[in-house]
């Protein structure tokens, strides 16, 4: 898949300790005006887990899922699979579709005060604004919690990537 992850990690961690991290995990909590609400949310199984940041709501960034599974020991392999959020990706690249047709075909603009029509190069400028708009979107919200993510897990597990 586009913009998503998947790779293959050895870990000097061994797999007992990779479920008792996932456990840790699991068992964090967090306080907020009286309210306790969890950190992560763990679906551990035998050789495999998912894992993801909890965020209540949308308030700052989303965290993708990450899903796993735990290959043989000495040293532990890992592959991980994580996606990002294409809802929202998908929201960005509709986004120019709908704006660009209305910079382009408008017959007057209120430009500086003045409502005119626009040159060709304000409409240009314009197409690019709303591009270049859509586009910081798509990678603030969705491609760059994914290499957030996969550096968290990283630096948590103690992985090296293996060549493909």
């Amino acid at each position: 898949m586009p913009f998503g992850l998947h790779k293959t990690y050895e870990s000097r961690l061994t797999v007992p300790e990779i479920q008792d991290w996932l456990a840790q995990l699991a068992a964090r909590r967090r306080r907020r005006l009286n309210l306790e609400t969890q950190d992560y949310e763990v679906r551990p199984g035998a050789h495999t887990f998912a894992v993801r940041k909890y965020t209540p709501g949308h308030q700052g960034q989303r965290y993708p899922w990450i899903r796993g599974t735990i290959g043989g020991e000495h040293p532990t392999r890992l592959r991980l699979r994580i996606r990002p959020a294409y809802l929202t990706l998908a929201f960005v690249a509709v986004l120019p579709c709908v704006l660009l047709p209305v910079v382009w075909l408008a017959d007057n603009m209120t430009i500086n005060g003045e409502q005119r029509v626009a040159t060709v190069a304000e409409r240009l400028l314009f197409s690019l604004l709303v591009t270049g708009v859509a586009m910081a979107i798509g990678y603030v919200e969705a491609i760059r919690p994914v290499r957030a993510a996969e550096a968290w897990l990283m630096a948590k597990l103690q992985l090296r990537e293996l060549p493909q």
